[in-house]
């Protein structure tokens, strides 16, 4: 799996999962340099605030496109689906253009 850079020393750091956790207020040490690195607070909170209206929002599309009249577990199916769909997109959307930023160097 692919692992961010330290912004500090340019060595692997964490994972992409591991990066999903990685708020603004949580911090890391990258074990080569000590380096403590977390996302910026602005970014990430915008980041993190729009993107958990994006599942529930794509859920929602998903839902109102379905022909009338369906049985429930199509409703349900289709709600799903857009779920997962607007939840993937944010998580690529956080990884990608959310930055590691180094808080404090060691």
């Amino acid at each position: 799996m692919n692992k961010h850079l330290c912004p500090s020393c340019g060595e692997p750091l964490i994972t992409v999962w591991q990066k999903l956790w990685l708020g603004p207020l949580r911090k890391i040490e990258c074990k080569n340099c000590g380096a403590t690195v977390t996302v910026p607070m602005l970014k990430g909170l915008l980041v993190i605030g729009i993107g958990s209206l994006t599942p529930w929002v794509f859920g929602f599309l998903a839902f109102s496109v379905v022909p009338k009249p369906a049985s429930a577990v199509v409703f349900v199916a289709s709600f799903l689906s857009g779920f997962i769909l607007g939840s993937v997109l944010f998580f690529w959307f956080y990884n990608r253009y959310v930055p590691l930023v180094i808080k404090r160097v060691g």
